[in-house]
C-alpha cells in the first residue's frame, strides 16, 4: 500500500504501463449503461440498480444513497470539484488519475479505497459487514456486472472464509488493489482471473 503523502515525479514505464491497464479496468466498471463514456446517467443508473435488488426501506434508502452518490463523485472526480454536466471518456479519466498519481500516490489511493468502501457500504445498509455468495453477486449485479462467470471468478479471487463469507474488508481491498495498488504479482494474478471471466 502507498503511504499517504508519498510522492512520485515519473513513474517508471513499467509501472505506468501497469497503472494504465488498472485504469482501464476501472473505467469499464463503472460504465454502467456500456456506452464508452462516464456520466451522471450512470450514476443514476447505479442508483436505480441498488434500488430494485436491495429493495430498502425508506430509512435504508437515505443512506444507500449517500454512500453511492460519495462512491460515484470520489470515483469521477476524485479530489476535485464535482461537475455532473461532464462526461468522462477513457482518457480524461486516465489522465485525471496519472496527473495525482505522478503528484501524490498515497493521496489517490486513499481515495479509490474510499470511494470502494462507499460502495461496499450501499450494499450494506443494515450495517452487517460479512456477504455471502448470493449477497456477493447482489453488490456485483447492482453494480453493473451481470455476468454470472465473472461474478464467480472474482468471488473465488478474493476468497471466500471457511464459512463462505467474505468480509467487506476484503472485496474492499481487492477492489483497491485491482483498480490503485502496486503489487505487480497481483496485478498479474487479477488481470489472468478478469481474462478468464472475459472480462479483458
Amino acid at each position: 500500500m502507498f503511504r499517504k503523502g508519498s510522492f512520485l515525479t515519473t513513474p517508471t514505464m513499467a509501472e505506468g504501463q501497469m497503472m494504465t491497464q488498472k485504469w482501464q479496468i476501472a473505467f469499464k466498471l463503472l460504465d454502467f449503461n456500456k456506452d464508452g463514456v462516464l456520466s451522471v446517467a450512470d450514476k443514476d443508473a447505479c442508483k436505480e440498480a441498488f434500488k430494485a435488488i436491495f429493495k430498502p426501506d425508506e430509512a435504508q434508502t437515505g443512506n444507500m444513497m449517500q454512500e453511492l452518490d460519495a462512491f460515484w463523485g470520489k470515483s469521477l472526480f476524485l479530489d476535485g470539484p464535482e461537475d455532473w454536466s461532464r462526461s468522462l471518456t477513457l482518457d480524461d479519466f486516465i489522465a485525471s488519475r496519472r496527473s495525482l498519481f505522478s503528484s501524490d500516490r498515497g493521496i489517490i489511493h486513499e481515495i479509490v479505497k474510499g470511494a470502494t468502501t462507499h460502495l461496499v457500504k450501499a450494499a450494506k445498509v443494515t450495517g452487517k459487514r460479512t456477504f455471502s455468495f448470493d449477497e456477493f453477486n447482489n453488490l456485483h449485479m447492482a453494480a453493473g456486472q451481470t455476468d454470472e462467470n465473472f461474478i464467480k471468478t472474482i468471488y473465488d479471487t478474493i476468497g471466500a472464509d471457511a464459512d463462505g463469507n467474505i468480509p467487506a474488508e476484503k472485496i474492499e481491498e481487492f477492489y483497491t488493489e485491482l483498480t490503485m495498488g502496486s503489487d505487480q504479482e497481483k496485478h498479474d494474478r487479477y488481470l489472468s482471473a478478469f481474462a478468464a471471466a472475459g472480462f479483458v
